[in-house]
């Protein structure tokens, strides 16, 4: 039995873990729960493993649908593989134990993925966990041997207070957004309103649609 939980049936099963000797490019773990009960209709809740802020919620052909929360300046978990439907929007501030997503085999899971293994198809929830934009084990944190600090810290040179909903504001050259990842070129040529500010991370987009979350040291006003 695991001490913290990421599916509201609390009966997480791993089924591959951490860089494992076959897949040493596996950089989460990979659980369904133990009932099987994720393959019902109704599915199985993921839930948010600590306090945190929705920092990216997107698709792409191997992740599916998955979801990241930024739980502080250095920490973010990585929920993948989810059902079309996700609960949560970028910007929104979740509880530990919130649930913010189905499980699914959305990516490269799906049952019918000839490059995918068949044991590593199928529903489950792969989860990652981000220390200073590097995969780490997340064995530890559902063990409970390590914790997930959720008091958001604002580095001395992001002065947030700047910064308020309506601002229009451009992205300074050569920034990545809120979680490290680089931005696309026109990403710096654009102009863009504020959407929601949380500590020093800023969600900026254009007419109402959200084009990224940033940090607020990478932001000048216009």
């Amino acid at each position: 039995m695991y001490k913290e939980h990421i599916i509201n049936s609390k009966n997480e099963q791993l089924t591959s873990g951490f860089r494992p000797p076959n897949r040493p490019t596996h950089v989460g773990c990979d659980y369904i729960a133990s009932d099987n009960s994720q393959n019902t209709a109704r599915g199985v809740d993921i839930i948010a493993l600590a306090d945190g802020t929705v920092s990216k919620v997107a698709y792409d052909s191997a992740r599916g649908n998955y979801v990241d929360i930024a739980h502080n300046s250095n920490i973010t978990t990585r929920y993948q593989h989810l059902r079309d439907g996700v609960k949560v929007k970028v910007g929104d501030i979740v509880k530990k134990g919130q649930a913010i997503a189905v499980m699914g085999n959305t990516g490269d899971c799906s049952s019918s993925n000839p490059n995918v293994l068949p044991e590593y198809r199928g529903t489950h929830l792969h989860l990652e966990i981000h220390v200073n934009g590097v995969p780490t084990d997340p064995e530890p944190y559902l063990t409970g041997a390590k914790m997930i600090s959720t008091m958001n810290t604002v580095p001395p040179s992001a002065t947030v207070s700047s910064f308020k909903v309506g601002d229009k504001v451009k992205v300074k050259q050569g920034a990545k957004d809120y979680n490290g990842v680089g931005l696309a070129s026109f990403v710096y040529t654009n102009t863009y309103d504020v959407q929601q500010v949380n500590d020093d991370r800023v969600v900026i987009g254009i007419g109402g649609k959200v084009t990224a979350a940033v940090n607020a040291k990478d932001l000048q006003k216009v």
